[in-house]
């Protein structure tokens, strides 16, 4: 797999009330100080990392416009991929994205709030 910052339909939905850029697609956020940007997906469902990942991870629905990212090879089944993660994996790759929070620039007046109260 490779990375991509187009619009994906990342199998949030089976029945679509949002279509985003077409078919259930929306654009993927920067993983840059993704700790800081909750909550997450473009409606705000999940309130945490942990739940993202627990969407990537096991709750994924298939849908006919899912990226073909999460598909499997259709050599054996033509399920979904969902990587198997043992919790103890599951603690590591949410640590690992708070690890991508840029303290320098959350802290730098260059970056504050323009309006204060």
């Amino acid at each position: 797999m490779h990375a991509t910052r187009t619009a994906q339909n990342i199998g949030l939905d089976a029945v679509l009330t949002d279509l985003g850029a077409g078919r259930g697609r929306f654009r993927p956020a920067s993983l840059r100080n993704i700790a800081m940007t909750g909550p997450y997906m473009h409606d705000g469902r999940f309130a945490t990392l942990r739940q993202v990942i627990g969407h990537y991870t096991e709750n994924m629905i298939k849908t006919p416009d899912i990226t073909s990212l999460f598909v499997g090879s259709g050599q054996l089944c033509c399920d979904l991929y969902h990587p198997r993660l043992r919790e103890d994996q599951k603690l590591d790759l949410e640590a690992f994205l708070h690890a991508l929070t840029d303290q320098t620039v959350l802290t730098d007046p260059r970056w504050s709030d323009p309006f204060p109260q």
